[in-house]
């Protein structure tokens, strides 16, 4: 059923405007022309049952926040979008604690306007089924998985594909960044949805663990979730690879094929056929486990998605603590933009989680964000460290040994290189020196091999950290 959107506004063209980009999107829309008239229409239960609102606070009667201040009388309680000037900032932080969920610049854009619907009717949907089920009974899907960032939409389609076969999955990502979280989702997503998930950490585990895992999974048909397991040990590997070799997995395109053998996930930080070439990994067992590999991109590559990714957090952590939290100031959501995450996912939870516990809402406050005001004052505005004058900065060669000009992407290799020399590696401060988006800066970065590999030794991702006390996504 397509959805519907509630226009309240006033301007006659402005809102037909709305309409055919509604329309444009597959959704049906009614309009308001008051606030006394939108009124009217939340107030009757015979209305159709609105996906989400788009409201302009300036109305002749009962105005924007008049008509949000009515919102117990309501007869259903859709998210609200403010409609509003970009000279109107002030009224859109009001309207904000006043209980509207995001707001769009007039005349709005499309690809913003398609975007803050999104946001929105999914931020609804979890959070009405946060509220009608226990936090526990909750698992992931893919769809639940926060962004809509391309990265994230190439994340989900690959995913889809592997769960519906029967092959082994690997998930790779770097630290923090939300694997097992996604092996959670694709396990819920697949034909083994209704049997029992082992999980076993192969860097904190013993061989024996992992043989009792194995025959567990054998005996119950079920998934077996290895996480960690470029960390796995010789003597695990072996046994892994005996397994395989006595058909204890399934191995097979379509999962109706494997009903009675176990499942194999595995999450891990490095390359298994690089360490495969490297002597460090079985290659004949890293063949098997890369037939159909994840990649769950960090934040760096996906950036746009934090906002979204930190409201999911926030709805989960502020339903666990039975408060009533709607979103982020605009002041803490320009801190989150700048600040970096250097474990990904698992640090943006740890901040967000704090703050909740220091909130008492509507919103989280700037002042709430202590793990990041703990290093960046609110009063300091972030800069590069200064270079001293007696430092001498290297010249960008427009031409090489031979005279002759070099290659664009040998240039723009150059810069990326002596860009992060400049800002003692701090890619956001890098990025913002040069005047490009962080994402872009990390996806060339990482392209021209500028970036060193992960080689931190945390616990992954939010192993640590069950669906009861909420998990990054």
């Amino acid at each position: 059923m397509p959805q519907i959107v509630l226009i309240i506004e006033d301007d006659t063209a402005e809102s037909q405007r709305l309409q055919g980009l509604l329309q444009s999107f597959g959704m049906q829309s009614l309009t308001a022309a008051t606030g006394d008239e939108a009124l009217l229409l939340l107030q009757n239960p015979q209305t159709p049952v609105f996906d989400a609102i788009l409201l302009d606070l300036v109305l002749p009667g009962l105005d924007g926040f008049g008509l949000l201040a009515s919102r117990s009388q309501w007869s259903q309680q859709p998210p609200v979008i403010i409609h509003a000037n970009d000279s109107d900032m002030d009224q859109i932080g009001a309207a904000i604690r006043a209980g509207a969920c995001d707001f769009v610049m007039r005349p709005a854009g499309i690809e913003r306007l398609k975007l803050a619907l999104a946001n929105t009717t999914r931020r609804d949907a979890l959070e009405k089924a946060l509220r009608d089920r226990p936090v526990e009974e909750t698992s992931p899907r893919l769809a639940d998985l926060a962004g809509l960032s391309d990265a994230m939409a190439r994340l989900r389609a690959s995913a889809q594909r592997a769960a519906r076969t029967a092959l082994p999955i690997l998930i790779s990502g770097p630290a923090g960044c939300g694997k097992r979280r996604l092996a959670r989702a694709l396990h819920r997503e697949s034909d083994w949805q209704n049997r029992p998930l082992i999980t076993l950490d192969a860097g904190h585990s013993q061989t024996a663990d992992l043989e009792q895992a194995i025959a567990s999974a054998h005996e119950l048909g079920g998934v077996l979730l290895i996480g960690h397991i470029d960390q796995l040990n010789e003597a695990g590997q072996n046994h892994l690879a005996t397994a395989f070799q006595k058909n204890q997995f399934a191995f097979a395109t379509h999962s109706q094929r494997s009903h009675r053998r176990a499942r194999l996930m595995a999450t891990t930080r490095q390359d298994l056929t690089e360490l495969g070439q490297k002597g460090m990994f079985r290659s004949d067992l890293a063949m098997r486990l890369v037939v159909h590999p994840v990649r769950m991109p960090g934040l760096e590559e996906r950036r746009e998605d934090l906002p979204a990714l930190a409201h999911d957090m926030l709805i989960r952590l502020s339903t666990q603590q039975q408060k009533t939290l709607t979103g982020f100031s605009t002041d803490a959501l320009e801190i989150l933009s700048r600040h970096d995450f250097p474990e990904n996912a698992r640090s943006l939870y740890a901040i967000v989680k704090q703050a909740v516990t220091k909130s008492e809402g509507p919103l989280v406050e700037a002042t709430a964000l202590d793990l990041i005001n703990a290093r960046l004052p609110l009063d300091v505005p972030v800069e590069p460290r200064p270079v001293p004058q007696t430092q001498s900065r290297p010249m960008l060669a427009l031409t090489g040994q031979d005279q002759r000009l070099r290659s664009f992407s040998d240039l723009e290799a150059d810069i990326l290189r002596q860009a992060l020399d400049h800002c003692d590696q701090h890619i956001g401060r890098a990025a913002a020196e040069l005047g490009i988006g962080r994402s872009t800066f990390y996806r060339k970065a990482r392209d021209f091999g500028l970036l060193p590999a992960l080689s931190d030794t945390s616990p992954d991702e939010t192993d640590t950290l069950n669906d009861k006390t909420g998990e990054a996504a």
